[in-house]
């Protein structure tokens, strides 16, 4: 875990000044590419796949160290059920913890590519409480969605895990 009095923003500024002086210009030009090198490691990664990325995120999980673990990210598709438990594999291993747990159902599958594109009729985020709860939980091997009525039934989900592992 870094000091608070020395974090860096994940923001560099949008305008250098190069002094006339080589020598001058030339450690204003490695500081200002280091704070965007630095800028660049602390940023969010936005991408959403079924395979295992880095978020970008790191956590300090031990407040005696310095030391950070990196955030991982994985999309889990699945069909929910009617008032039923649902499933999926998610293949993952060694988690130490999952630090996000969500996602969102959709009725019907989007497309795109079609002139004019058609979207989802109806989008809920997910988990959601009452009248329509729906659960998430994660264990060592599967997602499992748990929906409380039949609004759910055969919508497709996407349930996104963020996680650390060793």
């Amino acid at each position: 875990m870094t000091n608070p009095t020395t974090q860096v923003a994940p923001f560099v500024s949008n305008s250098i000044y190069i002094p006339e002086d080589d020598d001058e210009a030339r450690i204003r030009i490695q500081d200002s590419l280091n704070q965007i090198a630095v800028a660049l490691g602390l940023r969010t990664i936005g991408t959403y796949e079924t395979t295992e990325l880095s978020t970008g995120n790191q956590w300090g999980l031990d407040s005696t160290s310095n030391q950070t673990q990196g955030t991982f990210r994985k999309i889990i598709p699945l069909t929910l059920g009617n008032a039923t438990t649902v499933s999926a594999a998610h293949g993952l291993s060694n988690i130490i913890a999952c630090t996000r747990i969500y996602g969102f159902a959709y009725s019907a599958p989007p497309s795109p590519q079609t002139i004019p594109p058609t979207y989802p009729a109806l989008m809920i985020p997910l988990p959601q409480s009452a009248p329509d709860d729906v659960s998430i939980t994660v264990d060592q091997t599967n997602v499992n969605v748990t929906t409380a009525t039949a609004t759910y039934a055969t919508m497709k989900a996407f349930i996104v895990l963020e996680y650390i592992r060793n």
